[in-house]
């Protein structure tokens, strides 16, 4: 077995079991608040000339999300896709009236084209099958625009 399977398979058991928020937040070496406090402002710069959908692209647990809304971006829809079911339906209390949750994957968004605004993604990248797909979901469904 080489040492990118051994480490990737290590990975893979400590994410199945473990506390998901903890082990984003030992991942980013404890800066996890200030990363995602900088990716709010890129979703914010991104959405100023942007009335469509936001897509949180492999939501997991739907913290992005929650980060984003609780930060005051309480009037844009959102949609949170995840292919795992348990995680979207452990956000119940998440502003339902904002947000959609949709089972699928990144490589194959159930998305019609150009529909989305922006597109953002916080830790999911690294467990996309095929990233190249993906990020060419990404730009279908976003009409080809992507900030960055």
């Amino acid at each position: 077995m080489s040492l990118s399977q051994f480490f990737k398979d290590v990975m893979n058991k400590v994410f199945a079991y473990s506390n998901y928020e903890l082990v984003n937040t030992v991942i980013t070496l404890f800066q996890l608040r200030k990363l995602r406090y900088w990716a709010f402002q890129e979703v914010l710069h991104s959405i100023r000339d942007c009335s469509g959908y936001l897509l949180d692209l492999g939501a997991g647990d739907g913290s992005m999300t929650r980060f984003v809304i609780n930060n005051g971006l309480k009037h844009r829809p959102i949609i949170l896709l995840d292919p795992a079911i348990s995680g979207l339906k452990s956000m119940s209390n998440l502003h339902s009236e904002l947000v959609d949750r949709v089972v699928g994957v990144s490589e194959y968004l159930p998305i019609r084209q150009g529909s989305m605004c922006t597109v953002y993604t916080s830790f999911a990248l690294r467990q996309f099958s095929n990233k190249p797909l993906a990020l060419l979901e990404v730009r279908r469904s976003s009409g080809g625009v992507v900030h960055s």
